[in-house]
């Protein structure tokens, strides 16, 4: 078990996209597509890993949001952890 699950993730996919590039453009080496449609191919395997890319920076970015989110301390009501206030009341 890797102490980096998401890097190691992010490795194999694309491990699996290159190999699948790969294949399309052996194929288009040895005649089985034509060039046009191994442009096409290859654009389509290019829009399929930038959408996967942002809709892992989004999810990524909402779990930063949710862990950290608990340990600033809040603006409009500060407290330390005993539950005393941060800013001293004015004295009267």
């Amino acid at each position: 078990m890797s102490s980096f699950p998401l890097a190691d993730a992010a490795r194999s996919a694309a491990k699996i996209w290159t190999a699948v590039g790969g294949v399309v453009a052996g194929l288009a080496g040895v005649g089985i597509i034509t060039a046009d449609q191994n442009t096409a191919l290859q654009a389509m395997l290019a829009a399929v890993a930038t959408i996967a890319a942002a809709g892992t920076s989004t999810l990524a970015a909402f779990g930063v949001r949710k862990q950290a989110e608990p340990l600033v301390t809040p603006v409009a009501d500060p407290h330390d952890d005993n539950g005393e206030k941060l800013v001293p009341l004015p004295s009267v």
